[in-house]
């Protein structure tokens, strides 16, 4: 513990403004200037702190029991508790006459209490009649609302805490609760908004702890403290620090091969594309968009709309190429091209980039074009550019390793680029005295792309059909 705030403590006489700075001790993202303004101020109430500064639940010391039966409801601050009454804390579970005793002491040595009946009716009578549509939440919100058949705030109370936290997400939940509060619910109308947020805060804990595991670059122990620690840390917050890898969402495994094929490799990257952007990928399909759409709904997370779209193809369409600082080089590929805008860039073929540039160009065009606030739909071909510029290496490789002896004389091909170029009917016709399965144990273990040999998998299956 910091003696020195235990020495500012000594210096007060009165044992309520002693235990009023010892709440101190629990506020949350609290900056030592604020802290040292408080200390000086000898005359701060409990109330004056609250409407500072976010105090945890921890400060009033409470039993072990009443304090978890407290968090399960989702009230994790003093803040949550002293909106509550009498009639609201003897509701919740694990919570007796003796339990409410406990808090109502607690609260009465810092100055604090609980609400009174006749200030809850006075709230209820001020906000009964103003309906949801008045809070201007998102459109996925109000066709949950309406679903529900949920008109008047009142009606809250009628919609069980796991609906919302399944329907609205985090980000929603907390925006909704701090609309209620804002103008003057009781507490008994946002009770299970409240549970709700508890919860989604609890499983974005976990997603940020997945998140981690999958980054660019292994992250400090300070860094996941700053992360992890924090009640409102989402998984936007990770992706603002790290370049989070696609294997993070369990995305099917046909979603995970077209967007790696096509030089989507984090989710940084994806969700820079629009819906209609992923859908209109080879071989994507509405089915695979959806399993995208829903498994980054799951961390709250939501592919960039077509409205911020549009205002980005405004802003940066029409700035020259010149004013990117580019090299020599790709200046001359480019003023041999015609090309003089950013947005002539959509219809430049990925071959040309990768005939004519090298890799290392074509990655400094793509991180200029991000940095310049350039939206996929500009720079997609620049990005399939870059991956076949990889699958080029990659062929390169798979085409100077030789196969087996015996793998050579049942197939009379000598390298691996070769098995490459058969087509997959033939190949159970060439590989007559070698399993398939074996051929592709083999090619798994040289840790080559999928791409490289993808028509051994083709031949598994017919060749299963043909045994049919």
């Amino acid at each position: 513990m910091d003696t020195t705030r235990g020495y500012e403590f000594g210096k007060s006489t009165d044992i309520k403004s002693l235990l009023v700075h010892k709440l101190l001790f629990f506020a949350e993202n609290l900056t030592s200037e604020t802290y040292q303004r408080f200390l000086q101020n000898t005359d701060m109430t409990a109330d004056q702190l609250l409407h500072s500064t976010t105090i945890l639940l921890e400060g009033l010391h409470l039993s072990k029991r009443v304090y978890d039966a407290l968090i399960s409801e989702g009230v994790c601050t003093i803040n949550d508790l002293v909106e509550m009454s009498d009639d609201d804390v003897i509701t919740i579970d694990d919570i007796g006459s003796k339990s409410l005793n406990q808090i109502i002491g607690r609260l009465g040595e810092v100055g604090l209490r609980l609400k009174t009946k006749e200030e809850v009716l006075e709230e209820i009578r001020e906000v009964r009649q103003l309906k949801i549509e008045e809070l201007y939440l998102p459109i996925r919100a109000d066709d949950f609302f309406m679903k529900k058949e949920v008109t008047y705030i009142s009606d809250l109370r009628t919609v069980w805490w796991s609906d919302l936290a399944s329907s609205l997400g985090k980000n929603l939940l907390t925006t909704l609760l701090k609309d209620l509060k804002n103008m003057g619910a009781p507490y008994c109308y946002y009770r299970q908004v409240q549970k709700a947020l508890f919860y989604e805060c609890g499983r974005h804990h976990h997603l940020i702890k997945t998140l981690l595991q999958y980054t660019n670059r292994r992250p400090t122990q300070a860094e996941c403290n700053e992360l992890l620690l924090r009640r409102d840390a989402s998984a936007e917050d990770v992706l603002k620090r790290f370049t989070v890898k696609l294997d993070a969402l369990d995305f099917t495994l046909r979603a995970d091969r077209i967007l790696n094929k096509n030089g989507i490799t984090s989710i940084n990257m994806l969700l820079d594309l629009t819906e209609a952007d992923v859908c209109a990928l080879d071989r994507m399909g509405k089915s695979c968009t959806e399993n995208i759409v829903r498994h980054l709904w799951e961390y709250d997370l939501e592919l960039m709309s077509r409205y911020k779209q549009k205002v980005m193809v405004e802003l940066t369409e029409d700035i020259e190429l010149i004013q990117l600082d580019l090299n020599k080089d790709v200046w001359l590929f480019f003023d041999m091209k015609g090309i003089r805008l950013v947005k002539d860039l959509a219809l430049q073929m990925p071959h040309d980039l990768t005939a004519y540039l090298p890799e290392e160009s074509i990655k400094d065009i793509l991180y200029r074009l991000k940095g310049m606030g350039a939206p996929y739909c500009l720079y997609k071909n620049i990005y399939k550019a870059l991956n076949d510029s990889n699958m080029g290496v990659d062929e390169d490789i798979m085409s100077n390793i030789k196969l087996s002896s015996e793998y050579k004389a049942s197939t009379n091909v000598e390298w691996v680029g070769e098995i490459v170029k058969i087509k997959p009917r033939n190949i159970a016709q060439y590989l007559k005295t070698v399993p398939l399965a074996v051929v592709l144990y083999e090619m798994n273990k040289l840790q080559l792309p999928f791409r490289c040999y993808r028509h051994l998998h083709r031949a598994i299956i017919y060749d299963k059909k043909l045994q049919q």
